[in-house]
């Protein structure tokens, strides 16, 4: 990988891991998902966080 994609690479996982407990999975739905990252459930569940939308 080129440096420069590792310094991206990088400064994204800084950002997002953070604030969004993001698991960089490569399938960020955020946008789709209220800026809840669905990947930290146990069930991966992709259609919103775990234990469902209030």
């Amino acid at each position: 990988m080129p440096k420069f994609l590792k310094l991206i690479n990088a400064v994204e996982h800084g950002v997002k891991g953070p604030i969004w407990d993001c698991q960089m999975c490569g399938q960020c739905v955020l946008h789709s998902t209220g800026m809840v990252c669905p990947m930290t459930c146990p069930k991966t569940l992709r259609n919103g966080p775990c234990g469902g939308v209030r």
